[in-house]
């Protein structure tokens, strides 16, 4: 099925808003071949719950009524407009569809990082998938709500560096940042960032802030403790933090800390809401999304050459865990490289593999239930194609699932 772009050439040729955004090209993931009869799960949990989250309410002294809600997706963005939906778990991904499905990211000179449909984020609220697209051309902010039966456009014409959400209210970062409070339907101006590093990278949010990053020659970032109204710069900002979090590690506030994680395993925690910094180090580098869990943070990466997970509690002390890939076809070996990584409340992680030019026959999608031991998801499982970088999760009432 097609998705609702309107953008044309000329929107895709026009010049980027805001800011300068001509970094090189990240390192991304990718996969095998088409499904057209999903296979049955290899880990032996049974057939995929679809039913979501239930819980019982009494009807009279003998009976009982169930509500169901809605069921948990996880959605994955990446390059080209690319979207892939899983409905079960993560255990098999059978939406799968981009702009172009024939064409091959950074082939033929073909630059699938600076385009219309170059994939910048994608995050849950109020029941709705939000994306954005776009970077170096103007691109769009897509949207999944209920009923729709794929991603539609609610806005375009702009360029974001990630989106974020909290408390009612989705904010697409730029010069000068967006924010939706109607569940990700309209969008609309804010007051402007403040900022002498002129390039936007990277949205967090959490705990009544939203957080802005940039990079450029050096770092920086702006704190909104008013629904993303307005912005300010930390009092202190050290110069070892948020590096390289463009595309790995990321920024949230969770569990009374803020904290900012780069690609260069650099942890940064301020207890007074973004206005001061300490810094600690999670490990040798970080390629996957920071993510929030119940007990704290966690994130992947490297220590030396080896994958490991990063945990933590406050942001400050971080626990380093060796991982494990069960291979599809049997045996087991050292974790994958991932980036794209979203956990369900359920604790289910989805993830896809990271790596450059890891995308088409090498992409690789995973599955795990405690983010150490991951599950190489069978050729069939998932469509292998162009890169993908952002991944989100949250019950849905949306139609798109076969």
């Amino acid at each position: 099925m097609k998705r609702r772009w309107v953008l044309g050439v000329v929107a895709a040729l026009a010049a980027c808003s805001g800011e300068d955004k001509t970094g090189a090209s990240p390192t991304e993931p990718s996969t095998p071949t088409d499904p057209s009869d999903p296979p049955e799960p290899t880990d032996g949990t049974g057939p995929a719950d679809h039913t979501g989250d239930p819980t019982a309410t009494a009807d009279s002294g003998e009976h009982s009524a169930v509500v169901v809600g809605p069921p948990t997706l996880f959605v994955a963005t990446g390059d080209l407009g690319r979207v892939t939906v899983s409905c079960d778990g993560g255990r098999t991904w059978p939406v799968n569809h981009s702009l172009d499905d024939t064409v091959r990211c950074f082939e033929d000179d073909f630059d699938c990082n600076h385009h219309l449909g170059a994939g910048r984020g994608v995050t849950y609220g109020d029941g709705a998938f939000v994306a954005t697209y776009g970077w170096g051309y103007p691109g769009s902010v897509q949207r999944l709500g209920a009923g729709d039966v794929d991603f539609v456009t609610v806005f375009e014409g702009h360029t974001f560096a990630g989106l974020a959400f909290d408390a009612g209210v989705f904010v697409a970062s730029d010069r000068p940042p967006f924010r939706s409070d109607d569940a990700g339907s309209t969008w609309a101006a804010t007051g402007d960032v403040t900022s002498d590093e002129w390039n936007v990278r990277r949205t967090g949010a959490g705990d009544g802030l939203f957080l802005v990053a940039f990079e450029s020659y050096g770092t920086d970032l702006n704190v909104s403790s008013d629904g993303g109204l307005t912005f300010s710069r930390p009092r202190e900002w050290p110069a070892e933090c948020g590096h390289g979090l463009q595309f790995s590690g990321g920024l949230t506030a969770a569990h009374g800390v803020v904290l900012v994680v780069g690609a260069d395993g650099t942890a940064c925690v301020s207890t007074d809401r973004g206005q001061t910094f300490s810094v600690s180090r999670v490990g040798d580098a970080v390629t996957a999304h920071l993510l929030v869990t119940p007990t704290g943070f966690e994130t992947w990466g490297r220590v030396g050459y080896a994958p490991f997970r990063f945990s933590s509690a406050d942001g400050v002390s971080w626990t380093a865990e060796p991982t494990t890939t069960r291979y599809a076809l049997g045996g087991e070996g050292s974790g994958p490289s991932i980036r794209a990584v979203a956990r369900a409340d359920d604790g289910t992680y989805a993830a896809v593999s990271d790596g450059w030019m890891s995308w088409y026959e090498q992409q690789r999608f995973y599955r795990s239930t405690d983010g150490l031991v991951w599950d190489e998801l069978p050729e069939g499982a998932f469509v292998g194609s162009h890169p993908i970088g952002e991944m989100a999760v949250g019950p849905s009432d949306a139609a798109i699932c076969p």
